[in-house]
């Protein structure tokens, strides 16, 4: 259905039913009651009483949609917040999601600062937010830089075989 329409739906629905109740008072005055002509009982001015009596009943009609139409209308306001808010959430889940893999480390000691601000091992750090197990190792490169004595010296070239002739 239309926005538009749907803002406006219950107050013309309220009119529509004054309109409705309007004209059966005047059906009934006329072919029920038998009080008159269609058209003088349609608009009864010489009866006050049944006028203000109709246009009390049906301000109470408009009255009672324009009541259901603002209802309606805060309820779609509220509908169209909570869609946005839905995004906005859904956005700010996906950069959470983002930042997770996102990790403050000293740049020379290779500790994390944690949620409280506090620095830890890489290690304790994965060990309590990840459930890693770490084994230590020490790369070709690093044995190499840092413990020159235990790096492997490459194999010294075998001499060719030679073939008794």
């Amino acid at each position: 259905m239309n926005k538009g329409f749907q803002r406006w739906y219950f107050v013309a629905f309220g009119v529509g039913m004054a309109i409705f109740f309007w004209l059966l008072e005047t059906v009934m005055h006329v072919f029920v009651f038998r009080l008159g002509s269609f058209s003088s009982q349609f608009l009864p001015l010489d009866d006050t009483n049944e006028m203000w009596m109709r246009s009390l009943i049906c301000l109470l009609f408009i009255g009672f949609g324009a009541h259901i139409q603002s209802l309606t209308n805060r309820r779609l306001l509220l509908e169209e917040q909570r869609e946005a808010l839905i995004k906005d959430l859904e956005r700010s889940l996906e950069e959470i999601k983002a930042l997770r893999g996102i990790f403050p480390i000293c740049a020379h000691c290779k500790k994390i600062r944690n949620d409280k601000g506090y620095w830890e091992a890489v290690e304790t750090y994965f060990h309590k937010h990840q459930q890693f197990e770490f084994t230590h190792s020490i790369c070709p490169d690093c044995i190499r830089d840092h413990y020159p004595d235990f790096a492997r010296k490459p194999p010294p070239k075998a001499a060719p075989h030679r073939t008794a002739d």
